[in-house]
């Protein structure tokens, strides 16, 4: 019985693409006898999907309900050889170019909890009588772009405020209040945001610390229900601030690392949006306080974050500024996940972490943030 290995490579072992863009490369075969074959098919598909269970009900009537959706931005397949029923595929190495263009409009990849966005390639031989098709499987990044040039907004500050009471039942005091704001309200993958705050302690209690944060606010839609829920991406603690007093929390600085860019366009079964929260903590017996501020993820930086030319300088190109103030961008594996198939699949990773964008702007010229 024949026996083959197959596996896709693109050009330049390229695995991220923005939309629009053509993905090449090809479908390899090596082969360690001739083997008889029906076709040889690749399919490109981009797909998102989200699903999730609850428990309802109690005691007999208890019961798990779930929830799910798909959507489709692409599907295609192309017989890349066809044996016309009398042609063999020859021993050693076989070689089939692809191309295809991706659509203009398509969501960044990414892999949540309960959901994702996939892109993938696949490579199949369909093989003759009784033997089993050979086949193989690639993902790849598609990377939207968000270009923070084109936001009005994003050197506005984003603040937020909030407070609370402390009680219980056999007592009460005064409120405590808090207050969070960034330096601007967009950012790229690598950037430091810069936050500042305050609390304001008018109860009888000592409060023991904060933290100020990154979190990635993920919302999935169902065809019955929709879900939100918060993923922590960083942290950083924060002073205590004792009863009838007050602590400022002064220009400290957080990291952004490479993540995928919001809001996720064009997708509508899953969004994600981000914030930084600014977190008192309360004694156990109560809800700890916390503020949100809102902020965007882009991929395009700001061009003019760092520093403003001289009056006298004659005027820059776009091109000029990104080149004068952006680093080019590398590109970071977000975590891992497992890939789950019902067929096996030749050569390909059981795993898969789609990769972003970020820059290091201590490789640069740039000095924001240094």
């Amino acid at each position: 019985m024949g026996k083959a290995r197959i596996h896709v490579e693109t050009n330049d072992n390229r695995v991220i693409f923005t939309p629009g863009e053509f993905v090449s490369g090809n479908l390899v075969i090596d082969a360690n006898e001739s083997l008889d074959f029906k076709k040889i098919e690749m399919k490109f598909k981009g797909q998102a999907y989200v699903h999730w269970s609850e428990r309802r009900g109690s005691g007999k009537r208890r019961r798990t309900v779930h929830y799910s959706a798909r959507e489709t931005y692409f599907k295609q397949a192309v017989v890349v050889a066809d044996s016309g029923g009398n042609t063999k595929l020859p021993q050693g190495r076989n070689v089939y170019p692809f191309q295809f263009q991706l659509p203009n409009d398509l969501p960044s990849s990414i892999e949540v909890s309960g959901g994702y966005v996939r892109y993938i390639i696949k490579g199949k031989i369909d093989r003759s009588g009784f033997f089993n098709d050979i086949k193989t499987m690639m993902l790849f990044t598609v990377l939207d772009c968000i270009d923070l040039n084109q936001n009005a907004n994003t050197l506005t500050p984003s603040s937020g405020s909030d407070e609370k009471q402390l009680c219980c039942w056999c007592c009460s005091s005064g409120p405590i209040e808090g207050t969070i704001a960034t330096d601007r309200s967009a950012y790229v993958p690598g950037e430091f945001i810069t936050i500042s705050g305050s609390i304001e302690n008018h109860s009888s209690t000592d409060l023991t610390g904060c933290q100020y944060s990154i979190f990635q606010q993920v919302t999935q839609r169902a065809t019955r229900k929709t879900r939100s829920f918060p993923v922590e991406i960083v942290t950083n603690n924060g002073p205590g601030c004792k009863r009838h007093s007050s602590a400022q929390i002064s220009n400290q600085r957080i990291q952004i690392p490479a993540l995928p860019p919001s809001p996720l366009r064009f997708c509508n079964i899953i969004d994600i949006r981000y914030y930084v929260q600014l977190c008192v903590e309360t004694p156990t017996c109560h809800i700890n306080l916390r503020i949100p501020a809102p902020i965007g993820i882009g991929t395009v930086p700001l061009q003019m974050a760092g520093r403003m030319p001289q009056p006298s300088a004659p005027p820059m190109s776009t091109e000029d500024h990104a080149a004068e103030y952006a680093p080019p961008p590398s590109y970071s594996a977000a975590t891992a996940v497992n890939i789950e198939t019902k067929a096996t699949y030749e050569g390909t990773a059981t795993t898969f972490a789609p990769q972003y964008n970020y820059y290091d702007w201590s490789q640069s010229a740039f000095t924001y943030n240094k």
